[in-house]
């Protein structure tokens, strides 16, 4: 069986649209008009897009050898995240929400993650 490796692709859209708005001032056209598009009077649709661009979402690759070691104080409620040398982060955990967000955070800082490399293409509508 061939596995396919996995990819997080971002995909950004700009809708932009000119409304005429009468009004004493900039100021004030620019806060009716605010209020008309927090009201939904003015919704923006695919009519009204700009572009659209693709480029990869925050994800990383793993290094060789990588190596980290989580262990959880369940009577102190603490976790600590470690690597073969030394302690790297100790945070109150109580949670598995808590957990979960102190590894997430852990790996997206973590130095032997390597970036992902990819080009950032446009496409102008």
């Amino acid at each position: 069986m061939l596995f396919m490796a996995l990819y997080n692709v971002e995909v950004i859209e700009e809708l932009s649209r000119v409304v005429e708005q009468e009004a004493d001032s900039y100021e004030d056209a620019e806060e009716l008009v605010a209020t008309r598009y927090a009201d939904e009077d003015i919704v923006l649709d695919w009519n009204d897009l700009n572009y659209t661009k693709y480029k990869p979402y925050p994800s990383q690759n793993i290094a060789d050898d990588f190596d980290i070691n989580i262990k959880y104080n369940s009577k102190e409620k603490y976790v600590v995240i470690s690597d073969r040398y030394e302690s790297l982060v100790t945070r109150d955990c109580k949670t598995i929400e808590d957990l979960n967000i102190i590894v997430k955070d852990f790996l997206e800082d973590y130095p032997e993650l390597e970036e992902v490399k990819a080009e950032e293409k446009n496409m102008e509508v």
